[in-house]
């Protein structure tokens, strides 16, 4: 988010999944797990990203035919824009 809010960097990718990985969790006895979010965080100007995600400013799309040829996609973009610095 702080990387998106001040445009520091490019982010490259596939929108986030909207969560801020915080989630209070309980655990039973039996083995099962209760989690959900606890955290409503925001943009600094209010606008949310919870349950929304975050969008890329570079989106790129992973394929599973990617994966089956062992390319990233993300990875290689990065590299382009590095080396063009």
């Amino acid at each position: 988010m702080p990387f998106k809010d001040n445009g520091r960097a490019e982010i490259i990718g596939e929108t986030t999944e909207g969560s801020s990985g915080q989630p209070y969790f309980i655990r039973f006895a039996s083995g099962m797990q209760f989690m959900v979010g606890t955290a409503r965080y925001t943009f600094p100007d209010g606008s949310p990203f919870e349950s929304l995600g975050i969008e890329p400013t570079i989106p790129i799309e992973l394929r599973l035919e990617d994966l089956r040829c062992g390319v990233d996609p993300v990875f290689e973009k990065a590299k382009l824009i590095a080396g063009a610095r």
